[in-house]
């Protein structure tokens, strides 16, 4: 049997407060293998989200140990842990965590800067990783012109790039509508394929489901740990075909980055559409995925320098609602 990738022994972890210290995990014991795929579930306040922390080297318990490929973690400085991490691990958020004002190939690209790889290889590598995503074309657009679920395939691809051993994803759906997340799990599940060891926190028992062992937190010890049952229905990785890393192109997936399609429609006003997106929150406006023409007159996206021309409003000045001239009232309302 292979060595385990990641082992704890009694694991620990409080919290010092004015009161006290706050436990939040109690002697949690767990091994995973390499090329499994688990799942973790508890409610809020369960130390799953602190477990994950310390799995990916954010965070140091308070007592037990922690091995990741071979290492105790606890013998290394934070100069080695961070080489540790940079090596092995790859991490997907719940909210992507893209640059606003870099391209999708320089975010991609951002880890390998701390590997210390040049421009031309980071470039390759990055372009490498968007194609096995499907979303090669769009190299150089910019996150605020691709949808939510597009904004997470991103965040995938910059977790792969430097082909790390495992994926820690942390609610990776938690922001997408129910198809999109079944396209993202899908990524995950062809990954998997590959022998990529997957670690993925979710409240969603749907996603969990996609997973091949899944363990339960509870008051910050573990409950529960066993195989998934199998899923009913088709399996979601047939439906998504990553292209290879080396040795040739697959299938590209689908990428509906053209003008709005049924399954990406542009966001109602104050809100996301039909939740495969969010509206980014700095450089741009609507999540319409890029057309071809400049932009759309109900939700353009803004043009360098600027924004482009509004969506349209009640009209300037309605025959029921007129504004006001200046220094003076319009007509009021009938009533």
């Amino acid at each position: 049997m292979a060595e385990a990738l990641i082992r704890v022994e009694g694991l620990d972890k409080a919290y010092d407060t004015a009161a006290g210290p706050f436990p939040v995990l109690r002697d949690v014991n767990l091994a995973i293998r390499p090329g499994e795929f688990v799942a973790i579930m508890g409610p809020s306040g369960s130390g799953k989200s602190t477990f994950m922390n310390i799995l990916g080297c954010l965070d140091r318990p308070s007592g037990g140990r922690y091995f990741l490929a071979g290492s105790e973690v606890a013998a290394l400085d934070k100069d080695q842990t961070a080489a540790l991490r940079n090596r092995t691990i790859g991490f997907v958020f719940q909210g992507f965590n893209l640059l606003p004002r870099m391209s999708l190939a320089d975010n991609v690209a951002l880890p390998l800067i701390y590997s210390g790889h040049g421009h031309a290889e980071r470039r390759a590598r990055a372009q490498e990783m968007l194609d096995k995503v499907g979303l090669g074309r769009y190299a150089d657009s910019l996150p605020s012109r691709i949808s939510g679920g597009q904004q997470q395939r991103v965040a995938i691809a910059r977790a792969l790039v430097n082909r790390p051993q495992l994926i820690l994803a942390d609610e990776p759906t938690g922001n997408l509508d129910s198809h999109t997340s079944e396209e993202i799990m899908g990524i995950f599940n062809a990954l998997n394929d590959e022998a990529i060891t997957i670690v993925l926190v979710t409240h969603d028992s749907n996603v969990a489901a996609h997973a091949k062992r899944l363990v339960r937190f509870l008051d910050g010890r573990i409950v529960h740990d066993a195989a998934t049952p199998p899923r009913q229905g088709s399996d979601t990785a047939s439906h998504f075909h990553l292209l290879p890393v080396e040795g040739g192109r697959g299938e590209d997936p689908p990428s509906p980055l053209s003008a709005a399609s049924p399954s990406h429609p542009l966001p109602r006003e104050g809100g996301r559409g039909d939740g495969s997106s969010l509206l980014p929150r700095e450089g741009g406006r609507g999540e319409g995925p890029p057309s071809s023409s400049e932009a759309s007159p109900s939700h353009p996206l803004p043009r360098e320098g600027g924004w482009g021309e509004g969506p349209p409003s009640s009209s300037a000045a309605s025959s029921r609602h007129p504004l006001p001239r200046e220094g003076g009232r319009g007509e009021g309302p009938k009533c």
